[in-house]
């Protein structure tokens, strides 16, 4: 397997275990007030990657257009 792709794969099974044991962890205890920051901060830091990836390729675009 490619190594980009092992990593791809490895990282959303990373995302997948995060997510899932943080959805059961948040729910056992009953929906509360202070989850929705959890549960948005989870959120942000599931998408952080491709965030990353989207500025560093429009960073990226704008340096070749500007040279």
């Amino acid at each position: 397997m490619n190594s980009k792709i092992e990593k791809v794969v490895i990282h959303n099974a990373n995302r997948i275990m995060v997510c899932g044991l943080s959805s059961t962890g948040m729910f056992m205890d009953g929906l509360q007030v202070w989850d929705v920051p959890y549960f948005m901060s989870l959120a942000m830091w599931l998408a952080l990657p491709e965030c990353n990836s989207f500025v560093e390729n429009l960073v990226e675009k704008t340096k070749q257009k500007l040279h």
